[in-house]
């Protein structure tokens, strides 16, 4: 055999090694590919299962958040009686509020875009909704406290009562005049707090705001405090409605608007019109927020922050750090 063609066979020999390297590599990133399709399909079928949430549910409420609310229900009360449940409720608050923002930055790339938020004084904290985890998310957005408005329901609901119970929350009876809730709400404003209030009342299917109700205008004019609009962009993926998990990972943002004040109406005798046009009003505020927001998300994309503002234009809200 001609030393040319041992030489061709070599090569030949080195080039189906390589070949059948390169299959196995391309057929074993092939099966992870699919092994990872199969598992997040099954956490998907199971994050969704109706009949998993409702036999859950039914455990939870039978064993009392297995234990949890019980005990927090005791722990609770006697703060009370030592006197020290506001004091044990913000220093809880404050410190859920540092682990959110870091876990916030860091688990969801947040960023968030906008207006300062007052130094001084309380208002009305007003956000879009889209998720169960919008109160939280949101109010780690400003360095100032937030107590939020929750409907009813969710204080029956086993643990989450709990954790909205030790957030400061306090329910609302949709659909009536709750006020009870209303009394809360002055209480609050009288110190340094805020009230965070979802104007919809309920969450958002697919993003857009829906109607406003007039509650938190004709409080903050009755209460002369300002109305500070915050929306947000990429939370309804972090934990969709009807599902159980977390989702880790989808970028988020969050952008700060600018008070809006009512002193014009603070003597005036409004009727339901005169607080209707101004929720109107207030949504069309938002609604230009979300635009302008999500044209920042679109091009953030798990991009870099510096690499996301050159891409902006010129005007563009810069983020805060």
């Amino acid at each position: 055999m001609a030393k040319s063609e041992v030489v061709q066979d070599k090569e030949e020999e080195k080039q189906k090694i390589v070949d059948g390297a390169l299959a196995t590599a391309i057929t074993s990133s092939q099966q992870a590919a699919l092994s990872q399709k199969k598992e997040s399909d099954l956490l998907s079928t199971v994050s969704h299962s109706q009949d998993l949430q409702k036999t859950l549910s039914k455990i939870l409420e039978t064993t009392g958040g297995f234990g949890y609310d019980w005990l927090n229900d005791i722990w609770r009360s006697v703060l009370d009686k030592l006197g020290l449940l506001d004091k044990v409720e913000r220093t809880t608050y404050w410190v859920t509020w540092l682990w959110l923002r870091t876990f916030f930055k860091i688990a969801w790339k947040g960023r968030i875009y906008g207006e300062m938020f007052p130094d001084f004084g309380s208002g009305i904290f007003v956000g879009n909704h889209v998720s169960h985890v919008d109160p939280f998310i949101l109010a780690q957005a400003i360095q100032k406290r937030v107590v939020w408005m929750s409907k009813e329901e969710n204080f029956q609901t086993p643990i989450v009562r709990s954790i909205f119970k030790n957030y400061s929350a306090f329910p609302l009876k949709r659909g009536a005049h709750d006020e009870e809730a209303m009394a809360k709400v002055r209480s609050v404003l009288k110190t340094d707090s805020w009230v965070g209030w979802f104007p919809e009342g309920t969450r958002s299917y697919d993003g857009t705001l829906g109607e406003f109700h007039t509650g938190p205008i004709r409080m903050a004019i009755e209460e002369r405090v300002p109305i500070v609009p915050v929306v947000s962009a990429g939370l309804e993926k972090v934990l969709p409605k009807g599902s159980l998990f977390i989702k880790l990972g989808t970028p988020v943002s969050i952008m700060i608007g600018k008070p809006v004040y009512y002193d014009e109406y603070y003597d005036s005798e409004l009727t339901y019109a005169k607080l209707q046009e101004l929720a109107d009003k207030l949504k069309a505020t938002m609604t230009d927020m979300l635009t302008e927001l999500h044209a920042i998300h679109r091009l953030r994309d798990g991009t870099s922050l510096h690499e996301t503002e050159k891409q902006l234009s010129i005007g563009y809200p810069r983020a805060k750090n």
